[in-house]
């Protein structure tokens, strides 16, 4: 369960665009990959996330669900920006030994 609550951690860093924080817990060699980006690497995926961070003037996230295997994280969330903008996500996001998050991939509904 100590997984789920990094993820919920991670979302939370994510939704209030505190990047000091994501980039304590991203692994060196995170990897990034959603419908629309590839990323391999912290300071890729970092700047991958500050770009975003730039026209978002505000992210909310909405957990639905949760699931975990091992040190793998299932998270369907809802996630709004901007005026209008809304997606149904599934994020898996995978650990490393260290508790670093090593990938994330991302699918819209």
């Amino acid at each position: 369960m100590i997984w789920v609550n990094v993820a919920k951690k991670y979302l939370a860093a994510y939704a209030s665009k505190n990047v000091e924080l994501l980039e304590e817990m991203y692994a060196s060699r995170v990897e990034l990959c959603c419908w629309d980006c590839h990323f391999i690497g912290k300071e890729e995926v970092l700047a991958g996330n500050r770009r975003f961070f730039e026209v978002a003037d505000h992210i909310n996230i909405r957990i639905q669900n949760t699931c975990y295997k091992h040190k793998q994280i299932f998270v369907e969330f809802t996630k709004t920006w901007g005026s209008n903008k809304i997606l149904q996500i599934v994020e898996i996001i995978e650990f490393d030994d260290f508790g670093k998050i090593k990938a994330i991939r991302s699918y819209r509904q």
